[in-house]
């Protein structure tokens, strides 16, 4: 944010995309409420992009690599097979060919192999998941590019002075738990790459509790519930309850703060967004202060959390949780 100016006016906004989506330009700035999917676009383009998830509880760390070179695969692909609606959107997928490998169920796959979200070694765990599908989605689309040629913008782009995830190689020396050779592929980004940005995690709240996931990489928000849906009612308790019924922790139990410190390191393994949707109790004193809201944004910011998608609220004196006005184009 720049600056904050007043209206005296009261101006009718146009909505790009469907009802109740909240996209709109200003000054030719497309304004939406999706945090996870980022891009470089102009007045010739239109930011555009296609999105996929990994379910982690079903990905064995054997199976992580090949998985994630066949999603950044079908990724591509729908590049050239989909038709976007306008020809700033086309010209997007010329030049940048954004694609964004997203999660899901992350904590189902921390619960059942007994993953604590606040041990540091087991912090270690989860970065090193990330840091792989990271490597792993990185070095496909260079392959891909050497042999079907590079997104338009590659050379202008970082991947060709050999950064990676908008960060240079020392950076990411630095933060690798892995032995992936880093410097190697820093060269190879040099040469090719197939696709402007790769990895991008949305909320994924609708589609994962079709398949019965935890959403994106998020807490369950609770060891059992009723989701309120559009045909009723429905229970729902995590997908490794019976075998780790210790292993989950309810979502408006983290620390928040905490929190931040997961979601900044999954983000410097991702070069786009994350769409986080952080949880206060408003039954709990410390969490009805403005200030206390402010300090968790500074606190975010400082661990390099890129965005918030929304805060959401349990309200006082329930156990309800607010609801969103969710963005269609994200929600499955």
């Amino acid at each position: 944010m720049i600056k904050i100016t007043k209206l005296q006016e009261t101006e009718t906004v146009y909505d790009i995309n469907v009802a109740n989506n909240h996209n709109f330009y200003a000054n030719n700035i497309l304004v939406h409420n999706c945090m996870e999917s980022y891009s470089i676009f102009d007045e010739e383009t239109t930011h555009t992009c296609n999105l996929l998830s990994l379910v982690h509880p079903y990905i064995s760390d054997d199976e992580l690599e090949s998985v994630t070179r066949d999603a950044v695969d079908l990724l591509d692909l729908t590049v050239d097979i989909s038709i976007p609606p306008i020809k700033k959107s086309i010209k997007h997928n010329k030049d940048i060919r954004a694609i964004g490998l997203g999660s899901m169920g992350l904590d189902d796959w921390r619960a059942y192999n007994n993953i604590s979200w606040y041990k540091d070694t087991d912090i270690d765990k989860i970065m090193q998941r990330f840091e792989k599908i990271a490597y792993y989605a990185i070095h496909q689309s260079s392959l891909n590019g050497k042999e079907l040629g590079s997104f338009g913008r590659f050379k202008e782009s970082e991947w060709a002075k050999g950064n990676m995830l908008g960060r240079t190689l020392e950076e990411i020396q630095r933060n690798s738990k892995t032995d992936l050779d880093w410097a190697a592929l820093s060269e190879m980004v040099k040469i090719s790459m197939r696709n402007g940005w790769l990895l991008a995690i949305a909320p994924n709240t609708t589609s994962s509790s079709a398949i019965g996931v935890t959403s994106s990489i998020l807490p369950t928000y609770s060891k059992s519930f009723i989701e309120e849906t559009k045909v009723g009612n429905i229970p729902r308790m995590p997908l490794y309850i019976e075998e780790r019924p210790l292993g989950y922790i309810a979502y408006s139990d983290m620390d928040m703060f905490h929190l931040n410190t997961i979601i900044g390191g999954v983000q410097f393994w991702t070069d786009a967004g994350i769409s986080y949707e952080p949880l206060f109790d408003l039954n709990k004193d410390e969490n009805r202060s403005a200030r206390r809201i402010m300090e968790f944004y500074i606190d975010a910011w400082k661990k390099g959390v890129k965005g918030i998608y929304y805060i959401r609220w349990i309200k006082p004196g329930t156990k309800t949780i607010t609801d969103k006005e969710e963005c269609l184009g994200c929600a499955g």
